[in-house]
């Protein structure tokens, strides 16, 4: 709930533009959690959703959630034989819906209630404010990061695909060819290209002159058969498969 109110006054503070030196309230552990749940509210009020975790920074641990399982476990087991059985009838009897809400309830009651430490930390809302831009910084240049690494993990694996697929080629250059027409008599720009793409892997594959003389044939023989296909066409000259 404490959380809740802090990031209510975030955002009343951003949209009353209040002075950039007003104190910061004590902050409760667990704040930067809050951050996803809270994140379009943020935003409609122009701040970032990264102001959560910046305000969290140097708050408490929060203190850690109680099993439920374990909660209603140990209530049933608490139980008297008597009240037991109390419970069962009632259920039989009355809304079981509404009986089961009172049980939980209970069980909600019979936990000891925890302390959510807070912390005086005595930041201003400009502080907040600039640590904010570098937390998103940091976080916008890690994505970047992930977003890299993944772009060269499909790369490899689209070449070692390739390189297969080109081993291929050269054991059975006329399936290929075959391959290349039907995706043509498919139509569709992306059909022509990956036809396009299937014979200058093909070129690649065979090599030297045999591979050129293979597959540029072929392109002719589709630019001919197929005289009005221009998307065809354009992506065999791309290929350097066509005049």
């Amino acid at each position: 709930m404490r959380a809740c109110c802090i990031c209510f006054g975030l955002c009343a503070a951003g949209d009353q533009d209040v002075s950039p030196t007003i104190i910061e309230p004590p902050v409760p552990g667990g704040l930067a959690e809050c951050s996803e749940a809270y994140g379009p509210v943020m935003e409609f009020f122009g701040l970032d959703p990264m102001t959560l975790v910046a305000a969290s920074e140097g708050a408490p641990t929060p203190p850690a959630q109680e099993d439920h399982q374990h909660c209603h476990d140990a209530w049933v087991d608490a139980l008297s034989q008597r009240e037991s059985k109390r419970l069962l009838r009632k259920l039989l009897v009355e809304d079981a819906a509404v009986v089961k809400a009172e049980m939980l309830a209970a069980i909600r009651e019979s936990v000891p209630s925890k302390n959510w430490s807070c912390a005086a930390l005595g930041r201003t809302f400009g502080e907040l404010l600039e640590l904010t831009e570098i937390l998103r910084a940091e976080h916008e240049a890690k994505e970047q990061n992930k977003c890299e690494a993944a772009a060269r993990r499909e790369a490899a694996k689209q070449e070692r695909e390739r390189h297969d697929r080109m081993m291929q080629m050269v054991k059975a250059p006329q399936k290929w060819l075959r391959e290349a027409d039907k995706l043509v008599e498919s139509r569709g720009t992306q059909n022509y290209k990956a036809a396009a793409e299937i014979l200058a892997d093909l070129r690649d594959a065979v090599g030297g002159d045999e591979g050129a003389q293979i597959t540029r044939k072929h392109a002719a023989h589709l630019a001919k058969k197929h005289p009005t296909l221009t998307h065809l066409k354009s992506s065999l000259r791309k290929r350097g498969l066509l005049e």
